[in-house]
């Protein structure tokens, strides 16, 4: 489905993400991130539908084991529910926690599989090509390349099999795809350069060029997350909201804060709703 938000000027798309992101994984506060992990969830499937569901099962388990991590390794807490082999406790505190870590970890995995979806290669030429020219190109060239190179090792594992070259162990295997793939890189990377080279790569000033401008859209959605942020911040920090785990779970929240918030990470969903409306009001005066 086309995001209406993704047509955004690339600055406006990494604010919003960087207010979202930060505010759910730097205030430890449960309702904060239980909030951010269902909007990330409702935006991605949104955007990826059905095809969402296999790295969205994967962030589940992802979600699980960091979830179980912790009640095994920390043992703080004043309500033990039982004991290792080891002797030590499992305390209700350390296993709260650990989930608030795993969903913490989803929807951070959520969130940057939305914003990989909306910046393309040439948004981030766009962002800071003027700044950091050269950073722009090692950063454009390594999402074009990662991709381009993971392709060509499964066609190559597949090649094999179909040969009949697959019947020895998994390790003999994987090492000769990826001997077979690191050449064919390393020529990959020599005819880049020698293009490079032969186009004036590094001879004299380079030019900048993108097709995306800041418009007034851009300025107004910006300073809506400045607002929102700003307001979130104030009322966060002066009624001093923050989750305990140790050594009791105590919650401290604000109404105010979550109602900000959740408007703030659902801003962009409520903008693909609004032109959708418009074009289905467009289509039927036609």
């Amino acid at each position: 489905m086309r995001d209406e938000f993704g047509a955004f000027h690339p600055i406006t798309t990494i604010i919003f993400f960087f207010a979202v992101i930060a505010f759910s994984t730097f205030w430890m506060q449960a309702g904060m991130i239980a909030v951010s992990f269902l909007c990330a969830t409702v935006y991605y499937f949104a955007i990826k539908r059905a095809e969402g569901l296999k790295y969205f099962a994967m962030v589940l388990v992802s979600m699980l084991i960091a979830s179980m991590i912790n009640p095994l390794f920390s043992h703080r807490g004043k309500t033990a529910l039982f004991y290792l082999p080891t002797g030590n406790p499992v305390t209700l505190e350390s296993i709260i926690f650990g989930l608030c870590a795993g969903v913490i970890l989803g929807e951070v995995l959520l969130w940057f599989s939305i914003f990989n979806s909306l910046m393309s290669d040439d948004k981030w030429t766009a962002t800071i090509g003027k700044v950091a020219p050269t950073i722009a190109m090692i950063i454009t060239m390594v999402f074009r390349f990662v991709p381009k190179y993971t392709k060509f090792a499964k066609e190559t594992k597949d090649i094999q099999k179909a040969n009949g070259f697959n019947r020895g162990s998994k390790i003999k295997n994987g090492m000769n795809v990826y001997s077979i793939t690191a050449t064919w890189a390393l020529e990959s990377s020599i005819d880049t350069a020698d293009s490079m080279r032969a186009r004036g790569y590094g001879k004299g000033k380079r030019t900048n060029y993108h097709n995306y401008k800041f418009e007034i859209r851009d300025l107004a959605f910006v300073l809506w997350v400045v607002l929102l942020s700003a307001l979130i911040l104030y009322i966060a920090n002066a009624s001093k909201i923050h989750t305990f785990f140790y050594p009791t779970i105590r919650n401290k929240e604000s109404a105010i804060v979550l109602v900000a918030y959740i408007v703030l990470c659902i801003t962009p969903i409520l903008i693909n709703i609004w032109e959708k409306f418009r074009w289905h009001i467009s289509k039927s005066k036609i």
